[in-house]
């Protein structure tokens, strides 16, 4: 079963969309920076994974966790 803020993000709910981000946003971060080796890159390209799950939380189907689910995005 998807986790409730999941399933209340993909539906539109900004609150629950921001406490996805704030669990997340550190590994992505992490992952970000290990990418492009510059800290103010990787924020921009952290906020840019993070506006593409608002996007497109709604296919996230839960096959695999949220946080690999945003890695795959991050590296892609």
């Amino acid at each position: 079963p998807l986790d409730a803020d999941v399933v209340l993000a993909a539906g539109g709910d900004r609150r629950a969309f921001e406490r996805i981000y704030r669990a997340h946003v550190g590994r992505v971060f992490a992952l970000c920076v290990r990418m492009v080796g510059d800290a103010g890159a990787a924020e921009e390209l952290t906020q840019d994974v993070f506006v593409r799950a608002w996007d497109k939380l709604a296919l996230y189907r839960g096959d695999s966790a949220l946080s690999t689910w945003l890695h795959r995005l991050a590296v892609n």
